[in-house]
Formats: structure tokens, C-alpha cells, sequence
């Protein structure tokens, strides 16, 4: 298979690796042109191989893939199937699966769950979901990833699966965010318990699919995110407790105003610990006055 990367980051890096391995013939696409594939060296263009390409895996954050999808639509052909892994939702509430919809007419899939590219990247285990609404196209996503690292399970569930994956990130910051104020280590898990308590709620009012929510897609990727050390999420909570964001960026940060507001378009109010984190991300509140623990 051909295959094509956009955005030869950690993750993109990551996939290409472990497909490259499979005798696949992976490109690498990158703004930063020292990142891409050396096209110079082949009998074909960029345009060409896009154009002939069997898979293309959108490796970028989700406030770029609107830009991304817009670029390449017009290269890649029409049985090329897109596979986006940005786990985000843009500030109008529109989550990944619609973006791409709105762009392409090309079948997709979305592939989310615990893949830390660090730890793929050394032939670790991982484990993904890969959302779609086409079987055929689900299964032949799948078969790309056979004697991998990369342990699939597939669904139908696109919505869902597209909102586990603003969920793990907007309140893997709240972990982080306990984290840099100091809590320990029960305090994180008595907030975890919380956290999915919160889940259940919004899964009612969202009409999401709990078995994916408590899931590899959902649960799985949350914990994962919300503890690991490379985790981007946790990071940035730890640096919002301590009032050095500054201009950084994550899927977290950048979901949660659009997550805000899909909830409270269904005229329900924000449960506890979402709000805690509108109030201190959106709001700029201090961290330290927003998360208290000592009427829980």
C-alpha cells in the first residue's frame, strides 16, 4: 500500500515507522520542508504520489486539520482513505469527524486510544479504536496495522469516539492541574473517580455510547493522558496551576471552549469539574482558588 503522512511529528513519525515495517510505502508531508520526504529523489512528484496515495493519515493537532484538509483535497483522489488521529474539537463545537465531512467526500476513519508516540515508537504496546461509518473501510484500515504493536478494535461509533477524545484531553488538564498545586497521588485518584462520574452525566445529556466512553477510546486514553509523563495535557495543567502557560497550546486547552458550549447549548448546567476548568483556562481564574477539595 501507498501510504501518506501529514505532519511528521511525534505521532506521525510514530505510524510511519510501524508501517514502514509492514513493507508499506510510507511518504511524509511537514510545513517544515526538512521534515518531509526527500521528493527530489523519486521519479514522482509530491502531487503524483498524493494523487495515487491509498491512505492518508492526517498526523496534525485538530486546530490545524480544517487548513490541512483544505490544502490537500484537492491532490489526493477519491479512493484515498483519510485516517485522522487529532482528538480535538474546534471552539464551535464542531468535533473532528464533522470537520472532515464538511471538507472531503472521502471515506475516513478516526483512530484514538492509548498511543503515546514515545512508547510506540519503541515498539511498545499501544492499543487503538478505529471509528467509521463504512465496515469495508474500517476493515481495511485495520489490516495496515495486522502484527503490529498497534492492537485495534473497530466501531462504528464515530460520534462517540470522537467526543472520548476531546473528553480524555480537556480533563486529563484537571489531573495535571492537581498535579502542579501539589495534591498527592490520592486526591488524583479520588478526582479520577469524580472525573468519570462527570463522564456518566455527559453522556446522558450528549447521547454518547458508554461501552465506548469506558473504553479503550475513552476511559483507557483518559488515564493514560491524564498520568503520563510525556503527556502534553498533564504538562500544560501542571503549568496552568502555576501560572506559566503563557501562548502554549494543547488538544485540552484548545477543546474545552467548544466542549463548554455544546454543553450548555443543551440547556444543562456544567458539571463540577468541567466548570472548574472553564474558570481557570477560559476565565483565567487561579488555579488555587478554583480547585478546593475541603468540603468534598
Amino acid at each position: 500500500m501507498k501510504i501518506l503522512i501529514v505532519g511528521n511529528g511525534e505521532i506521525g513519525s510514530a505510524i510511519g515507522q510501524i508501517l514502514g515495517s509492514r513493507d508499506h510505502v510510507v511518504y511524509f508531508w511537514d510545513k517544515n520542508p526538512e521534515l518531509s520526504s526527500p521528493w527530489h529523489l523519486f521519479k514522482q512528484s509530491f502531487e503524483e504520489i498524493a494523487r495515487v496515495s491509498d491512505f492518508v493519515f492526517f498526523c496534525v493537532p485538530s486546530w490545524c486539520l480544517r487548513e490541512a484538509l483544505g490544502s490537500f483535497k484537492s491532490l489526493f483522489g477519491e479512493r484515498a482513505i483519510l485516517v485522522n488521529l487529532a482528538k480535538g474539537m474546534e471552539a464551535d463545537g464542531k468535533t473532528m469527524d464533522q470537520v472532515i465531512g464538511e471538507i472531503v467526500s472521502n471515506k475516513f476513519v478516526l483512530m484514538s486510544g492509548p498511543m503515546l508516540a514515545e512508547e510506540i515508537s519503541e515498539e511498545k504496546f499501544g492499543s487503538a479504536v478505529l471509528a467509521g461509518i463504512d465496515a469495508d473501510v474500517i476493515k481495511k484500515t485495520s489490516q495496515l496495522f495486522l502484527g503490529t504493536n498497534i492492537h485495534i478494535e473497530t466501531s462504528q461509533e464515530v460520534r462517540t469516539v470522537a467526543f472520548a477524545g476531546v473528553l480524555k484531553n480537556v480533563y486529563a488538564l484537571a489531573i495535571g492541574i492537581v498535579s502542579g498545586l501539589g495534591f498527592g497521588d490520592n486526591l488524583k485518584g479520588f478526582l479520577t473517580s469524580r472525573i468519570l462520574e462527570e463522564w456518566n452525566y455527559l453522556a446522558d445529556i450528549l447521547s454518547l455510547d458508554k461501552a465506548i466512553l469506558w473504553g479503550r477510546a475513552g476511559e483507557g486514553d483518559f488515564i493514560t493522558t491524564a498520568f503520563s509523563r510525556y503527556s502534553k495535557n498533564h504538562e500544560l495543567g501542571e503549568r496552568l496551576a502555576k501560572g506559566q502557560l503563557g501562548n502554549l497550546k494543547s488538544e485540552g486547552i484548545s477543546s474545552l471552549l467548544g466542549l463548554v458550549k455544546v454543553v450548555t447549548e443543551k440547556n444543562h448546567q456544567l458539571p463540577k469539574y468541567l466548570h472548574n476548568l472553564k474558570r481557570v483556562v477560559i476565565d483565567q481564574e487561579p488555579a488555587e482558588n478554583v480547585f478546593q477539595f475541603d468540603s468534598e
